[in-house]
């Protein structure tokens, strides 16, 4: 997860995504996972392939992390190290309405 944050900051988008799907993946195995961690997960997949001008698949990671964010236990789930799951569903609403033409402007982290 570090690493792959760390990466975002160094603008290295394609190898973000893939150590956010790596995590995912791990996940998706995991019968005990985090709903909010797998969600945040996919946001940053979506924002991610976003980056890369890969619109369609970053609007289905977008469309499965706002079903995935609905299935969340708030009160099991610990936050996240950087921002709580409320910022980063915030986030997540605006990366939706942006790949769905809803929103203005253009994308922001």
């Amino acid at each position: 997860y570090y690493k792959g944050r760390l990466l975002i900051e160094f603008e290295r988008w394609a190898e973000a995504e893939s150590v956010f799907r790596e995590i995912l993946e791990h996940l998706e195995n995991d019968k005990f996972a985090s709903a909010g961690y797998k969600a945040e997960c996919m946001f940053w997949i979506a924002a991610l392939l976003t980056t890369q001008k890969k619109r369609s698949e970053a609007l289905e990671f977008a469309e499965m992390s706002l079903a995935q964010s609905g299935e969340r236990d708030a009160d099991s789930e610990l936050e996240g190290p950087f921002e709580n799951f409320r910022e980063i569903e915030d986030r997540l609403q605006r990366l939706h309405q942006y790949l769905t033409g809803e929103g203005e402007g253009e994308f922001y982290w």
